[in-house]
């Protein structure tokens, strides 16, 4: 398992690769940042993430294996007991997914 930004991440279940993206979190843009700053607070949530996952004990997935409209499952990730969702907002590399509303993270 390995993430590409802070909350999409790739596993492989049952020997298929599948994209997941972590419910109730937006996180800043790797790919399209609209600013220097949103790439390197991206980069930091990416890399605080995958950091979490390299040192886990135990990792559980809750999902109900519906997609969002990029096709990506939607889910929680646990990492050792911790919401990894919760956990990236108490951080402030995160905030809480509110539809229709993306935060600006060049201000």
């Amino acid at each position: 398992m390995f993430c590409y930004d802070g909350d999409t991440c790739y596993v492989t279940i049952n020997n298929e690769k599948t994209k997941l993206r972590l419910l109730a979190l937006d996180t800043p843009e790797i790919s399209k940042p609209k600013c220097t700053k949103e790439r390197i607070l991206a980069i930091k949530a990416r890399d605080f993430l995958n950091d979490l996952i390299l040192d886990a004990n135990q990792i559980k997935f809750i999902t109900e294996y519906k997609k969002d409209f990029f096709g990506r499952t939607l889910a929680f990730i646990i990492i050792d007991g911790i919401n990894t969702s919760e956990l990236l907002v108490r951080n402030n590399l995160g905030v809480v997914y509110k539809k229709g509303h993306k935060k600006d993270w060049c201000n």
